[in-house]
Order: structure tokens, then C-alpha cells, then sequence
């Protein structure tokens, strides 16, 4: 929206430098999604840990590497990965292979070398410390990202999950709302309000809040919260739909809804322990 001339100027000298970090961010991103679809890595199982190591140690080495973008001018620069993204590169894959404790520690890391990054890691961070139980500190980091930008939904979701876990069910139910009102149709609030009434047992309302929102898109995580509540609810036949859609669709039943399937979780307990969600 400015010119080249204009990006010199002191006046909008924050946000060129935004434009820059969030380019140089993008570029480290891709990196990372480059060597994980490379030839190397295309048939290895990431569940064993010896590639699991390797692959953490191949993400490293993406901060000796450089990437290069496009300045205003029209012209090109080079520089160095963002530690920070890097860093949040090494969580993302230690999520995904379920190597939680090196999350936390990825995350951590990423805080201290980037602090003003909310957006890039305080809603990670703060469902990892909500999940270790360490509630103030979640809390901390939701009031940041409300404070940061109101019409994000990760700030009003990380509260109603502070809220959920703390077995404040009311309370959980007013910050999706609050969520809902900025945010019309956002419908991972609509799912937080709906596991918030499933813990009030309130099986109904959470249904209806969760067909709402599988009109609006639909995606795993609904439609295994959806599979909870329409077990509740004894709707044999919806339960199979949901299942054969989610097969369909090549998504897996979680571990935990597994275990809720099976009666070692009830609903609440899903929706109240551990990780707190469907996940």
C-alpha cells in the first residue's frame, strides 16, 4: 500500500520491518515443509525415534540457511532463517509425532527468542502450560492475545479452555460467546461452546451449536466432538454416519475419543483432563 519511497520513511518503519519479518518468517516455513516432502524423508516412519531424531536435527540446520524475498523495490534480499520459526518448526513436528514434553521445551524457546511474536507461538504455548497445569500462566498469554488483536479467536478459545479445564463450565460458555460476538460463525468457537456444555451435560445445546457450525465447514475435530455428543444422546445411527464420513475422509479416531468409545473416559472427563480435548 506504500511506495518505495514511503517504506524509507521513519513513519513506516514498523510496519516494512513487519512486512520483512513475517517474509523472512514465510521463508524459514518453507524450509521446513521442503524437507519433510523430500525424497529422504517420503517413506520413513516418523513414529520411530531415531528418524524422529534425525529429522529434529535437519530442522536445526535450517537456521544456517538463507532465504531470500522480494523488498518493495522491486528488487531481492537475502538473509537468514528466523531462529524464532525455527524453533516453532521443531514443535510443530514434535506435536505431530506426539514427543510432548520437547513441545513445551521448543515453545519455551521460541517465547524467549521472539517475545513480541505472540501471534506465532502464545496460543501453542498456552494450551502446552493450560495442559501441565499451570493455569496462570495460560491465562497470562489469553489475556496477551485478546489484548493483542480482539477479532482473533485465539485469545477468546484459550480462555474457554482455561475456563472448561478449570471445571467452570458458565464461564467457558461466556468466553466463546464474547468470541462469537467479534467473531460471527467462527466455528472452533462454536466447538469450544459446545464441549463446554457437553461438561454441564447439556447434550442437546451442544449438538445444536455443533450442527450449526458443521453447516458452516466441516473438519475432524468436529465431527469427533459431534461423535461424542451423538453418542450421548443414543443416536445410533449418526454415530455410524459420523464414523463413515471421518473414513471417508481418511481422519482417524483419536486416541482419547477411542478411549471415551470404549467407557475408560466419560464425555466429561474428555473435555476436563489431560490434554482436554479431542485430541
Amino acid at each position: 500500500a506504500i511506495s518505495a519511497f514511503e517504506a524509507k520513511l521513519p513513519l513506516y518503519y514498523k510496519y516494512t520491518k513487519m512486512r520483512d519479518d513475517v517474509l523472512v518468517i514465510n521463508g524459514t516455513f518453507q524450509e521446513f515443509y521442503t524437507l519433510l516432502n523430500g525424497e529422504e524423508y517420503a517413506d520413513q516412519d516418523f513414529e520411530d525415534e531415531e528418524v524422529y531424531k534425525r529429522v529434529i536435527a535437519d530442522i536445526e540446520a535450517i537456521i544456517d540457511k538463507e532465504v531470500v524475498f522480494a523488498t518493495i523495490d522491486g528488487g531481492e534480499k537475502k538473509t537468514k532463517t528466523n531462529e524464532a520459526a525455527v524453533r516453532f518448526c521443531q514443535y510443530m513436528f514434535a506435536f505431530s509425532t506426539e514427543h510432548y514434553d520437547d513441545c513445551y521445551d521448543y515453545m519455551l524457546q521460541v517465547s524467549e527468542l521472539a517475545p513480541e511474536y505472540l501471534w506465532l507461538y502464545a496460543y501453542e504455548l498456552g494450551n502446552v502450560q493450560l495442559q501441565k497445569g499451570k493455569t496462570d500462566e495460560a491465562t497470562a498469554l489469553a489475556d496477551s492475545l485478546y489484548r493483542l488483536n480482539a477479532e482473533n479467536a485465539g485469545g477468546y478459545v484459550l480462555y474457554s479452555s482455561i475456563y472448561r479445564m478449570s471445571a467452570q463450565a458458565n464461564k467457558a460458555i461466556e468466553w466463546a460467546d464474547k468470541g462469537l460476538e467479534a467473531i460471527p460463525q467462527e466455528t472452533e468457537l462454536m466447538r469450544m461452546k459446545a464441549m463446554a456444555y457437553i461438561v454441564k451435560n447439556d447434550f442437546e445445546t451442544a449438538k445444536e451449536i455443533l450442527d450449526e457450525a458443521r453447516e458452516i465447514t466441516d473438519y475432524g475435530l468436529l465431527m469427533l466432538v459431534s461423535l461424542v455428543v451423538e453418542n450421548e444422546l443414543g443416536n445410533k445411527t449418526e454415530v455410524k454416519e459420523i464414523q463413515s464420513a471421518m473414513k471417508e475422509d481418511s481422519l482417524e479416531i483419536t486416541e482419547r475419543v477411542d478411549d471415551y468409545l470404549h467407557g475408560k473416559l466419560s464425555a466429561k472427563e474428555l473435555f476436563t483432563e489431560g490434554v482436554g480435548d479431542v485430541q
